[in-house]
């Protein structure tokens, strides 16, 4: 494995090579497990190679692959293997380099050609998305590729961390396509306006990507890159027109001449491994850490590993992925694999896992249980009636459900006093999923254990949904330290602060922030609802109050609940020392802004 790093372990608990496998001499056995670098990916794809020759976008991987961030150029297609199937593939990619044809209609918006011929064969295959217009047939006898492809065959976060050049004519006519691409994830997109030259495009591509790969202590932004590069070489391309142009005088109108454009974040740069998810991982009867376990991420319905680290003598890990999405395992000798589905890994920020419980590894048949209480977010008072069904892994949304021996969906009710019990489930880590009218869907990570004491005080915190647009936020934490305070502080209409000792704030007969439910003994929550000004600013943060242990320590989890939907949900920070404030979110103009910082003071 090209760039890998090779350890021996006696316990790995990684990806082993057989062939590699040895011996000692009480026959322990010594396994050989790779660790794979964080690298980016690197595709170039030039459909049109033996006809218009050029390899700009091959210079440009090259110089991004040989700089000193962590890219590699692992595809490089041309012709007929840039096809309709490698098109549904992009995703695998953080930069994407394009030299071809391209075209624009007012109906289709901005196209690009690919090497895929046109065949009775191929038209059958795919019929659909000829129907749609998502792929159409270009006159030079081969298939185009539209805005409405991305569309379909890509979800709104599929991308993460990705630039794309599109070197191809009409790209960015109009901004359909590229803010197509935008939609699903693409961080920056570069495309042309009317027809470009082969020699400029060239020029182009190569300068924008030699100023993307500087070094790394001063990273170039997109917006650097692409006024730098037409410093160099002109703005627009005085070597090509349409021949319309040229026939009626109108070629030196700057306008009618090429011009490469940016579409995205203008500061974004090739700085695509600040990101990071970190965790702790302990024993679930002892809640002692665990070391050396393995922690891999691997793309959703892929099995290939995407990046994987280890456990430290603390139980805690540091992985290093660009954004996006992952599934993630955790391994340890002993254990139960436990798998995490759909974690969102943000740009450029540091996301955290709620500690990964992991239940002894037991071959026996055992009668599994699940329980714990459901409670009212606002009223504290139980929760009667409400429903809970599970489906496998944590953090699985959906999908299907878990069912019983006649193919039932398992499905527990909430009794009278809010409590909910099964003894259905087979060993392992579920996600349960619960509703009831009136209440937000929650959605929390359960284990099925023949051990009482850490599967049946599972309690569950519901909440009721939120008038209008207000925001309803709560914070639950573990048994130590035994209070901590949410705050809020805001500035509309007058500037106010709610927490325990002021637990309500109204501007005339209006109630705006109000702390709901207070809790001061461990293992508790509390919530606070707020009406959010647009124009107002607002602070919530959570203060360690008394009792042992530290912020970092108390497994807290906040969620944000706007109207009748969860929005956002913060695990608190584990490696951010003993600070008494965990700053969590401001709302500033109406929208959400992340802090998720621990400290010594509240933020201002």
């Amino acid at each position: 494995l090209s760039g890998s790093v090779y350890v021996y372990s006696y316990n790995p608990g990684g990806v082993f090579k057989s062939s590699a496998t040895i011996t000692t001499e009480d026959h322990e056995e010594v396994g050989l497990y790779t660790i794979s670098p964080n690298v980016n990916t690197l595709l170039s794809m030039q459909p049109y190679r033996d006809e218009l020759g050029a390899g700009g976008v091959d210079s440009a991987a090259e110089t991004v692959a040989d700089s000193s961030y962590s890219f590699v150029f692992n595809n490089n297609c041309d012709n007929s293997t840039v096809n309709v199937e490698l098109m549904k593939e992009l995703d695998k990619y953080n930069v994407i380099l394009l030299d071809g044809h391209g075209g624009y209609s007012s109906n289709l918006h901005s196209f690009f050609g690919i090497g895929t011929p046109i065949t009775e064969s191929n038209s059958n295959l795919y019929w659909a998305d000829l129907y749609y217009d998502r792929i159409i047939q270009l006159s030079g006898g081969q298939y185009g590729i539209t805005a409405a492809f991305f569309d379909h065959y890509y979800g709104s976060s599929d991308f993460g961390e990705t630039i794309i050049y599109l070197g191809c004519c009409h790209g960015a006519d109009d901004s359909v396509l590229a803010n197509t691409l935008i939609s699903k994830g693409v961080d920056a997109v570069f495309a042309y306006r009317n027809s470009v030259s082969v020699t400029y495009d060239t020029k182009m591509v190569t300068s924008v990507f030699d100023e993307l790969s500087k070094e790394k202590d001063t990273p170039v932004t997109v917006e650097q890159a692409l006024n730098n590069a037409q410093s160099q070489h002109g703005k627009t391309d005085n070597t090509n027109a349409h021949w319309y142009n040229w026939l009626f005088g109108n070629y030196e109108k700057e306008e009618n001449r090429a011009q490469l454009f940016f579409f995205g974040d203008k500061n974004f740069t090739l700085s695509m491994e600040n990101s990071s998810l970190r965790g702790k991982v302990a024993d679930g009867i002892t809640n002692t850490d665990i070391y050396n376990a393995t922690i891999t991420a691997t793309k959703p319905g892929e099995s290939n590993s995407i990046a994987n680290t280890k456990t430290d003598n603390a139980g805690n890990f540091n992985l290093q992925l660009t954004a996006g999405f992952y599934d993630i395992t955790v391994q340890a000798s002993g254990y139960m694999n436990c798998i995490i589905k759909n974690v969102e890994i943000a740009y450029d920020s540091t996301t955290y896992l709620q500690n990964t419980i992991l239940l002894e590894q037991k071959t026996d048949d055992l009668v599994a249980f699940v329980g714990g209480t459901v409670t009212n977010a606002v009223t504290g008072d139980s929760v009667k009636g409400a429903s809970i069904v599970f489906r496998e892994n944590y953090n699985q949304l959906d999908g299907e459900c878990v069912k019983d021996e006649n193919d039932k969906t398992i499905t527990i009710i909430s009794d009278e006093n809010g409590n909910y019990y099964s003894d259905q489930l087979a060993y392992g880590y579920y996600t349960a999923e619960i509703t009831k009218d009136g209440y937000v869907t929650q959605y929390v990570n359960v284990i099925a254990s023949d051990n009482s004491q850490i599967s049946g005080y599972q309690n569950i915190v519901l909440a009721p949904k939120a008038e209008g647009n207000d925001y309803r936020i709560t914070l639950e934490w573990e048994e130590n330290p035994r209070d901590e305070d949410a705050h809020i502080v805001g500035t509309v209409p007058d500037n106010f602060h709610v927490y325990y000792s002021t637990k309500s704030y109204y501007d005339g007969e209006e109630l705006i922030a109000n702390l709901d439910h207070d809790d001061t003994d461990g293992n508790g929550f509390e919530t606070i609802t707020l009406k959010v000004d647009p124009e107002g600013t607002y602070q919530y943060y959570v203060y360690h109050f008394a009792g042992s242990g530290s912020l970092s320590t108390s497994n807290a989890i906040v969620k944000v609940y706007q109207g009748g939907v969860m929005i956002k949900q913060y695990n608190v920070p584990i490696d951010q020392g003993e600070g008494r404030y965990w700053n969590v979110f401001n709302i500033v103009d109406g929208k959400v802004v992340t802090i998720n910082h621990i400290s010594d003071s509240p933020s201002q």
